[in-house]
């Protein structure tokens, strides 16, 4: 999970399993497929919010891997889905991992779109963000979801062994995962879409980054 590069998670202060990074901070804030998208997104602004029918909507129509041929690619299917690019809102993570802020006029809390040298490695956003820990609309939002994906993706697997969130989608190079956080002062739902091997690849420099210093 290439998202934000740190050994443990920054809420929950667990290490994930098998060397793979926690996550980031949670700050708050082509043809007949790209017609159906951009129809799909006009039903999204005009509800003024996003149910989880169009969450995974939005989670599969990633996973389906176009968008990790190249910058322009990645910049043009999540804009396609909603999601542009916000200029100069650009952070370096670590050597050559570039994650640039996304705006939408979707439903969502924040999303953000990384790359590895240029090449495209995940895709994040956030969703049923409440103010309060422990929302049961969060949680329900949730659990919604990782039924929902479930139907498309099958069962989802553990990402720490003893913990039932986050759950992960890992059977083809592009991975998915879904993790809820309403331990703390918030409630909000994670969602990621990342190609597995340029994460991997991003976990290292990071762990190199971190030695150096």
């Amino acid at each position: 999970m290439n998202r934000g590069f740190d050994t443990v998670c920054e809420r929950c202060g667990r290490a994930p399993r098998s060397g793979r990074l926690a996550l980031p901070v949670c700050r708050w804030r082509y043809g007949p497929a790209l017609k159906r998208h951009i129809e799909l997104v006009s039903v999204l602004v005009n509800a003024g919010r996003m149910t989880v029918e169009q969450a995974a909507f939005l989670v599969t129509s990633l996973r389906d891997g176009e968008w990790l041929h190249d910058e322009e690619a990645a910049l043009a299917k999540p804009a396609a889905l909603g999601l542009t690019a916000i200029p100069g809102a650009v952070t370096e993570l670590s050597s050559g991992l570039i994650q640039r802020e996304l705006e939408t006029a979707l439903a969502i809390d924040q999303a953000s779109l990384s790359t590895l040298d240029t090449a495209p490695t995940s895709v994040i956003f956030f969703i049923g963000a409440s103010p309060e820990p422990g929302s049961v609309e969060t949680k329900e939002a949730y659990e919604s979801l990782i039924a929902s994906l479930s139907v498309t993706l099958g069962k989802p697997q553990r990402v720490w062994e003893d913990q039932p969130t986050p759950l992960e989608w890992s059977d083809t190079e592009v991975d998915v995962g879904v993790q809820l956080f309403d331990r703390r002062d918030t409630s909000v739902v994670m969602v990621w879409v990342e190609h597995r091997l340029r994460s991997q690849e991003a976990e290292r420099r990071a762990r190199v980054n971190r030695n150096a210093h």
